[in-house]
């Protein structure tokens, strides 16, 4: 249900793939308040873009920020993709 709502919405706005190395920061507003773990949004997300075109394959996302923010009634979740020159553009220059 959640992929094909990905791939519709992607259809309604005439997504092209995106080529190359891409950034993605997510915000995940939830429908409830209920504890959720960060981790379980990522997979099917990326998947469901995967699938409805946004990208070609999944492993052109070389830096993913993920965000959970408060509960909105019957929740959404915001989606930006941009291109990067290369693996380090958009990650800080620090070590972990």
């Amino acid at each position: 249900m959640f992929r094909r709502k990905v791939c519709v919405a992607l259809m309604a706005a005439r997504v092209s793939p995106m080529v190359g190395m891409l950034a993605m920061k997510v915000r995940a507003y939830p429908p409830d308040r209920r504890k959720r773990d960060i981790d379980n949004i990522q997979k099917p997300l990326l998947d469901a873009l995967e699938k409805g075109r946004a990208f070609y394959n999944d492993c052109q996302i070389k830096h993913l920020t993920t965000v959970m923010k408060t509960s909105v009634k019957g929740g959404k979740t915001i989606v930006t993709i941009r291109k990067i020159s290369d693996r380090t553009s958009s990650i800080s220059k620090s070590s972990y």
